[in-house]
């Protein structure tokens, strides 16, 4: 008998026109590493006394759908990431053509996911998906993973949605090749530095719902991180210390056309602070936690992603791209 295997399961994606209404084509194959998205449901129990220590049968509670999707960073599939993570973007230029996301005042309609675990021919979907937030990690070598973590309304089983889903041949992003800017100015004296970003959702319950989520609305658009330099002087301790405003930017070329980046700004932040620790023998760093706002920035967001490809349009009425230059 077949056992699933995850070498031969996919992960993709469709828009939704109506929230909590299983999308109907044109699906997009997702760089997936590992996800954890899907339902669960607990058990609850009544607590009637009924003249014995034994428990009555259990019933189900309501429907809880929530996960983490670990992608491999893509010049081309990361855009529809964003697109639902923030808006449709700004598109300008004519190949390269330049796509500027943020966060938008509302959050795009949803989006439908399917796990297709082909050796076995069954198909999940998650219906009503909105992406809460996006994670990710820079450290001087490999290639950019992020984390989308994911909200939905409800699981179904009803065969496959898309058997051909449009996949784009995977363009990662180098970490040796990054350039880091704190404070307007390239700095090669950064070990680490993360990122952070939330919509900071809020599923909505209503009665007599069959335990789903009704909607899935937006709070906050919340972006934060750390960054961690090694410690040779109190430039960055006295940013934090003086509550000194900075900014920093992240730019990852593609790793086949220098004209091709992703890049994502905050215009504006502050940094908490945390003295210098002494660990031992080797070298002292400095880690200070970063939070990005919004006052007076030329670019009037607290957060400004850039994508840089070929892809000369982003929305269809229904689905995702299909042209390029």
């Amino acid at each position: 008998m077949a056992h699933a295997k995850g070498s031969q399961a996919l992960l993709t994606m469709g828009r939704e026109t109506t929230f909590g209404t299983a999308a109907t084509g044109n699906f997009l194959q997702l760089p997936i590493i590992s996800t954890d998205l899907g339902i669960s449901q607990d058990l609850i129990r009544s607590q009637a006394l009924q003249g014995s220590r034994h428990r009555t049968e259990p019933v189900l509670n309501e429907k809880s759908g929530q996960g983490a999707i670990v992608m491999q960073a893509d010049v081309r599939s990361i855009g529809f990431i964003l697109s639902e993570l923030l808006a449709l973007p700004t598109t300008t230029g004519i190949n390269p053509y330049t796509h500027v996301f943020k966060p938008g005042t509302t959050l795009p309609t949803g989006v439908t996911f399917e796990k297709w675990f082909s050796d076995i021919s069954i198909a999940l979907q998650y219906i009503g998906g909105k992406i809460g937030g996006l994670s990710f990690e820079v450290t001087s070598g490999g290639l950019l993973q992020v984390t989308a973590q994911v909200q939905c309304a409800d699981e179904a089983n009803s065969g496959r949605i898309d058997s051909a889903p449009y996949k784009y041949n995977i363009i990662p992003f180098r970490m040796p090749s990054v350039t880091l800017t704190e404070g307007g100015s390239a700095t090669t004296k950064a070990t680490r530095f993360s990122l952070e970003f939330d919509n900071e959702l809020e599923p909505i319950r209503t009665v007599g719902n069959s335990g789903k989520v009704q909607n899935i609305l937006e709070g906050w658009a919340s972006v934060r991180g750390s960054l961690e330099v090694i410690f040779e002087d109190m430039t960055m301790y006295n940013k934090a210390k003086n509550a000194t405003e900075s900014s920093l930017k992240v730019k990852f070329p593609s790793v086949t056309d220098a004209a091709h980046y992703l890049e994502f700004e905050m215009q504006e932040v502050r940094y908490a602070v945390a003295s210098p620790p002494i660990q031992g023998p080797g070298g002292i760093m400095c880690s200070l936690d970063w939070e990005a706002f919004y006052d007076n920035g030329a670019g009037a967001s607290s957060f400004i992603v850039t994508l840089v490809n070929e892809l000369r349009a982003w929305a269809i009425a229904q689905g995702f791209i299909t042209g390029a230059a």
